[in-house]
């Protein structure tokens, strides 16, 4: 299945089409709050994740990510990430974005940056080498991606691979900080 063809099957079905083993094993992880490695072995399991973590969310998201796809996963989980963004408001946290390799940041983070200015930052750069893309909620959720080429509707899912833990606060922790530097690193350029 390639990238687009999961996202349309994502939007009109939702995580069901995900197989069920798979649901029921992150489900019990995500209930008792195991400290355990979810493997993340294709596009649908990205979303299906990330939107887990989303709804999850009430207090921060630091996220790092690569080029634009033309199949923008942040509209995909609008809908989740924009309750994450709104717990987070009540509770007085941000949602910190690093988009690597675009000169504009998707129009969906833009949307969300005018609609809650106060909460959502963005920062665009160029890096001269691949980079690793994460997304670190509240301190103890993490999805770290392994190394792929530019995303293309076109590429097989499979090719996006990550580790992700639900409930893991010191591999958080060391993303977090790595995040901070290069936020701070960024916000310092011209």
């Amino acid at each position: 299945m390639t990238i687009q063809e999961v996202v349309e099957k994502y939007k009109a079905e939702g995580h069901n089409f995900i197989e069920e083993d798979y649901r029921d094993i992150v489900e019990v992880i995500r209930q008792n709050r195991l400290d355990f490695e979810i493997p993340n072995s294709n596009y649908s399991h990205f979303l299906y994740l990330t939107e887990l973590m989303f709804q999850g969310t009430s207090k921060n998201i630091c996220m790092l990510n690569g080029m634009r796809t033309g199949c923008d996963w942040l509209d995909v989980l609008q809908g989740s990430l924009t309750g994450a963004i709104e717990r987070i408001k009540n509770n007085g946290g941000s949602l910190r974005a690093i988009f690597v390799g675009e000169s504009d940041a998707p129009q969906s983070i833009v949307d969300l940056h005018d609609k809650f200015r106060d909460t959502v930052q963005f920062i665009t750069a160029t890096a001269t080498k691949p980079i690793k893309h994460f997304i670190a909620c509240d301190n103890h959720m993490l999805r770290d991606e392994e190394l792929h080429k530019p995303i293309t509707p076109e590429m097989d899912s499979r090719e996006i691979k990550a580790t992700v833990y639900l409930d893991n606060p010191a591999e958080t922790r060391i993303v977090i900080e790595k995040f901070d530097t290069f936020w701070n690193y960024l916000q310092k350029q011209p």
